[in-house]
């Protein structure tokens, strides 16, 4: 657990880089927002979770009707939840987790929601309120020239080590500190963690071209099943 908190923070401690950077270099963004739809089905679904979602799922429309929705499907989970499934319906309710969590969670991880631990779904946000943006940050944007000018100027001064894996030159490199960015299904292994269950994860937030037409029209849109656009 301590070896993943120190990648979350390190994560962390870049993306607060970035925002020092875009501050002080005045890299302009434009006014993207992440805000994800789900397909089940051929179904449009506004993720996360919020009033557009419940709308679509029971055709309510106010927060008071879907709450009680909610809390009429929750019930069926007493106490604590166990695993990913219980914790998922005491959140939003059964129809929600049966459409919009179990196949893709289950796509992603490659594992059963009951084998999987109930905090990972506690992340999502939940909102009664038609607010379809994934995020609460002030700023949000992506870099106008694209990230590879972002982190151009961000490395502007500092030494880059291209096809150099530290571990081989950790003598050398001691008393510097380093960035070193490697697979984390490597970094996983090289600590002794299990990570087959984990190898096989299908990312499905990719623009995909068909026919010279383009067949995904959503930015991110996720696939809700156990299939996805390719039917793999």
């Amino acid at each position: 657990m301590k070896l993943i908190l120190r990648f979350i923070a390190l994560k962390m401690s870049i993306l607060r880089v970035d925002a020092a950077i875009i501050k002080r270099k005045k890299v302009k963004r434009n006014g993207w927002a992440n805000s994800p739809v789900a397909n089940y089905k051929g179904e449009i679904f506004s993720m996360p979770f919020n009033m557009y979602t419940f709308n679509k799922m029971w055709g309510v429309v106010t927060p008071q009707e879907a709450e009680k929705k909610i809390n009429e499907q929750r019930a069926e989970i007493t106490g604590e939840p166990q695993n990913l499934e219980e914790q998922a319906i005491s959140l939003v309710g059964r129809d929600i987790y049966e459409k919009l969590v179990k196949g893709y969670t289950e796509k992603q991880w490659g594992r059963d929601c009951k084998d999987l631990p109930a905090f990972i779904i506690k992340r999502l946000p939940v909102r009664m309120t038609f607010d379809n943006n994934y995020f609460n940050a002030l700023y949000q944007g992506i870099p106008i020239g694209g990230y590879t000018k972002m982190v151009e100027r961000m490395l502007d001064g500092i030494e880059v080590r291209l096809n150099c894996n530290y571990l081989e030159h950790k003598a050398e490199l001691n008393g510097f500190n380093p960035l070193f960015q490697q697979p984390i299904l490597v970094n996983l292994q090289q600590c002794g963690f299990s990570t087959s269950a984990d190898a096989s994860n299908n990312l499905n937030q990719l623009l995909v071209l068909k026919s010279n037409q383009l067949i995904q029209v959503f930015f991110p849109l996720n696939h809700h099943g156990h299939t996805t656009l390719l039917g793999s």
